[in-house]
């Protein structure tokens, strides 16, 4: 499976293998996009594939994400994103006819099916963020990556990195006021946790001499 968005739209290129053959016809098929199992967008595509043979059908399902929705899910991403997509393939069955001094021929029986499938997809937070947000017509990020230190007994940073998770999801609101009080917050967290580290290497190195 590949994806690909251009200008909020998202599209993913399956292949479904057919291993067991089963006299079944599908005409159509619809796939639903769902987030913290909310739809946010649907495709529906016309199509021919035969299941009664064995062989490879390549696919594709295009959603357009408008930018509320792309905000929407900014406000509740933590990290890395997964989506579900569900694809529902209708399909007749098959049944073969022998017709006297002719070859077998197949008919397709009135009534129609329903087949269901979900995928589960994921998209690493740098993914998501290079690759589809700041290649749509939503707002650019920039992602960074700090590294952290490894005390044992100091909580490093957690203050801060919540305060910043704060701070995003008001930027998104447009509630810029509060964007700036949070970022304060950092910035003394930091200064805290500053000494806080100072203070355990001074007594580490008090311990080895």
């Amino acid at each position: 499976m590949k994806q690909y968005l251009i200008k909020n739209r998202i599209s993913f290129l399956l292949t479904l293998d057919i291993n067991n053959a089963a006299p079944l016809v599908c005409y159509g098929y619809e796939a639903y996009l769902n987030y913290h199992q909310q739809e946010i967008e649907s495709f529906h595509k016309l199509a021919n594939f035969d299941f009664s043979s064995e062989y490879n059908i390549n696919f594709i399902s295009k959603f357009k994400i408008q930018n509320n929705i792309l905000k929407e899910i900014e406000s509740k991403r933590d990290k890395d994103i997964e989506f579900a997509l569900k694809v529902d393939f209708f399909l007749i069955q098959k049944e073969y006819v022998n017709i006297q001094n002719k070859n077998n021929i197949d008919l397709l029986k009135s009534y129609p099916q329903l087949i269901s499938t979900t995928l589960i997809i994921k998209f690493p937070q740098s993914f998501w963020i290079e690759n589809i947000i700041n290649k749509s017509t939503l707002h650019k990020i920039a992602l960074l990556e700090l590294p952290l230190a490894d005390y044992p007994k100091l909580d490093t940073l957690s203050i801060s990195i919540k305060e910043l998770r704060e701070a995003r999801k008001y930027f998104i609101n447009g509630d810029y006021d509060k964007v700036v009080s949070h970022c304060r917050s950092v910035l003394e967290s930091v200064t805290n946790q500053k000494l806080k580290v100072n203070q355990t290497i001074r007594h580490l190195l008090i311990s080895m001499l």
